[in-house]
C-alpha cells in the first residue's frame, strides 16, 4: 500500500474538486505524461535539488534527527530497507536531496527483473506542494501544480525499464502517478491499484 504525504489542500482547486477529478475531465489530446515529467524536471533545475536512484540500501544517505521529523514514515519504510534487503528484497529508491540532505524519497520493491511495486513515496513538511515548492502548468483552462513527489517517480521511470505498478489509496497520490501516465490495470475494479507498462515509458 502507497502511504504519500502530500497534502489534501493542495490538490483542490479553489472550487474544492481534486486534481485527480480535474485531470481526468482533460482531453487526452490537450495533454500529455511528458508535460508533467517536463515540468519536473523544471522544478527539480530551479529548487537546486540533487536527485539519486540507488539500488543498494546500504548506500542510503543518514536522514538526520531533524529531517527525520520532517518525514511521516521513515521509521518504518527508510530506516527498513537495509534489514529488507538483508532478508532478500531488492529495492530501487529515488532520492530528492537539498545541499546534501534528503528531503524527499520513494521506494520502489523489485518483484521482479522487470516488475516492480512503488511501496512509499514521503516528502519532508517543508518540501511539500503545499510548503509553496512547486511549479504550476496549465492544461486548457485549469492549473496543476508539479511537485517533489513528481520528481520522485520520474527518477523511478527513469531508471527502471519494467512494468510500474502502485496501489495509491489516496487522491492526491493517484493524481501525481496518472499525471505521469500511469492507468488501471484491466479489469481492474479497484481505483487505487495503477501501472506503467515499459511501452509507454518514452512519454516520461
Amino acid at each position: 500500500m502507497l502511504a504519500m504525504t502530500l497534502d489534501e489542500f493542495a490538490d483542490l482547486a479553489p472550487q474544492g474538486e481534486s486534481s485527480e477529478r480535474r485531470l481526468e475531465k482533460l482531453s487526452p489530446e490537450n495533454w500529455s505524461p511528458r508535460c508533467f515529467s517536463e515540468k519536473a524536471t523544471e522544478l527539480q533545475r530551479n529548487a537546486e535539488l540533487e536527485v539519486q536512484v540507488v539500488s543498494d540500501a546500504s548506500q542510503l544517505p543518514e536522514l538526520g534527527l531533524a529531517a527525520e521529523r520532517e518525514f511521516r514514515y521513515a521509521h518504518c519504510s527508510y530506516a527498513d530497507c537495509l534489514r529488507r534487503q538483508q532478508d532478500g528484497w531488492r529495492f530501487l529508491v529515488s532520492l530528492a536531496l537539498k545541499e546534501g540532505q534528503v528531503v524527499g524519497y520513494a521506494i520502489a520493491a523489485l518483484e521482479a527483473d522487470d516488475s516492480a511495486e512503488i511501496e512509499i513515496i514521503d516528502v519532508a513538511d517543508s518540501y511539500q506542494r503545499s510548503s509553496g515548492l512547486k511549479v504550476d502548468l496549465k492544461v486548457q483552462n485549469e492549473t496543476f501544480s508539479v511537485g517533489v513527489g513528481h520528481v520522485l517517480v520520474v527518477a523511478l521511470l527513469r531508471t527502471f525499464h519494467g512494468e510500474l505498478s502502485v496501489n495509491a489509496t489516496g487522491s492526491p497520490s493517484r493524481y501525481v502517478f496518472k499525471s505521469l501516465g500511469f492507468v488501471g490495470l484491466p479489469g481492474e475494479t479497484n481505483p487505487c491499484l495503477l501501472h506503467k507498462l515499459p511501452a509507454s515509458l518514452d512519454s516520461v
